[in-house]
């Protein structure tokens, strides 16, 4: 994406943007389905919805996945990753504010992920109706970057793969993650 995902006031005055609008320089979203939802009987049952709500039938899932295989998936079932790049630290410290401010519902549960994710902001997010997922969000900034994980899935995904996992990107993106003159990062190859 090359324009911030975070909506301004359009009749706001000129230069009066948050610094995640004024400082974004871009970003990514990429997202993951577990291959156990395009085989059947799930992949019929996602076209059957599909159907009902009026929706084009695919050969994907509808998502977010929902009925028997979330029933039948204790683990991971969708991952979703955004990052979004930013000038200065204000900047995607700017974004991480819009990012922690949303989740608290009846079903939201704010928790620690640990000691080496002290500065992350992670909800455990339990579904709003049977057949629907568990999610877990967990949102960080690393420097100049802003990380923003969904992980969905069964009852039983684990609290420490979530980590686990968070810390090996917080990890490499702080490893492979240099300042560029400009102040933009710049992935080395």
């Amino acid at each position: 994406m090359t324009a911030s995902p975070v909506r301004t006031n359009p009749l706001a005055p000129i230069g009066a943007e948050p610094k995640s609008v004024s400082d974004f320089v871009l970003g990514r979203l990429v997202g993951y389905i577990s291959n156990e939802a395009y085989r059947q009987p799930y992949l019929a049952q996602s076209q059957a919805y599909q159907r009902r709500m009026g929706y084009a039938v695919t050969d994907s899932p509808e998502i977010p996945l929902q009925g028997q295989i979330v029933a039948d998936t204790p683990g991971f079932l969708e991952v979703y990753q955004l990052n979004t790049i930013y000038t200065t630290q204000a900047g995607a410290a700017s974004f991480q504010s819009t990012q922690t401010t949303g989740y608290f519902d009846r079903t939201d549960h704010q928790i620690s992920l640990g000691p080496e994710l002290a500065d992350a902001t992670a909800y455990w997010i339990t579904p709003a109706g049977p057949g629907e997922e568990y999610r877990y969000q967990v949102d960080l900034v690393v420097g100049v970057v802003q990380m923003d994980f969904q992980f969905r899935g069964g009852q039983s995904m684990s609290r420490d793969d979530i980590a686990s996992l968070v810390v090996g990107l917080k990890t490499f993106v702080r490893t492979t993650c240099v300042a560029g003159t400009s102040g933009v990062v710049a992935l080395d190859d």
